[in-house]
């Protein structure tokens, strides 16, 4: 990027920059190479080996599916077809989808090892990517934040430890609040494709305990200590906090 002298508001881009696709194509660009629909199918796997839902629970319609995971009703049909193949969900048009599998039963499907390594690259790359932008982009958000929204950070992650406990919830809960507050539209596009990318860990069974452990409180105390920091004004040091966290996450894995 370079900005011209006579305007240094604005940037000349060289050709073949990717962020002169704007915010909507940057975004398409970064998904073309996904598969859509088996990263809503392994995401709803994890969410059933996490505990987050239980045999007989009800699912998301698809149409909160499609809102969840921004994807058509076409592949989220697709997705639901293939795990009620495996006999994880069933369901009938006008009641719904429910989960017929447990933890305990998922070890035993039949998922493509070369599939599954593609989406572990993506995760490994999208954790070492956000190690190496974040605080950047928390000292950025932080100077976007409204009175009042980093006390709500705060009690939100309180309040999720202790009723809804799931694997790296606190990172996710925090990287959420970067996302929604990155002002610049091709930026949050680029940290939009990271947040989901991050959500691959629940579907990985190795990294996966559904159990508090000292690892998890720790990065839990991370998170909370940063939410503290932006509520008292400390944006630098918010930053940097929520940067050693999620650099701690990215050694971890």
């Amino acid at each position: 990027l370079s900005a011209p002298e006579e305007n240094p508001t604005i940037c000349r881009l060289p050709a073949g920059c990717p962020l002169a696709l704007g915010p909507q194509g940057l975004e398409r660009s970064l998904r073309q190479s996904q598969e859509r629909y088996s990263t809503v199918y392994l995401d709803l796997l994890g969410l059933i080996a996490v505990g987050r839902y239980r045999p007989g629970d009800r699912l998301p319609s698809h149409e909160e599916l499609r809102k969840i995971y921004n994807v058509s009703i076409d592949t989220t049909t697709r997705a639901i077809r293939i795990l009620r193949g495996w006999g994880v969900v069933t369901g009938t048009r006008g009641k719904g989808i429910f989960v017929a599998m447990g933890p305990a039963e998922l070890a035993r499907l039949p998922l493509d090892p070369t599939l599954i390594a593609v989406h572990v690259r993506r995760f490994l790359d999208s954790l070492e990517l956000l190690s190496l932008t974040v605080e950047g982009i928390a000292d950025h958000a932080a100077n976007q934040v409204r009175p009042g929204e980093a006390r709500a950070l705060y009690d939100k992650l309180e309040e999720l430890w202790t009723e809804a406990y799931l694997y790296q919830l606190s990172p996710i809960v925090l990287l959420d609040f970067l996302t929604e507050h990155i002002r610049y539209d091709a930026l949050r596009a680029i940290y939009k494709v990271l947040r989901e990318n991050y959500h691959i860990g629940r579907s990985i069974p190795k990294l996966v305990n559904r159990k508090k452990t000292p690892v998890s409180a720790a990065l839990h105390r991370q998170c909370l200590d940063a939410a503290g920091l932006l509520e008292q004004g400390e944006t630098r040091a918010f930053a940097r906090k929520a940067a050693e966290m999620f650099q701690t996450t990215h050694r971890l894995v």
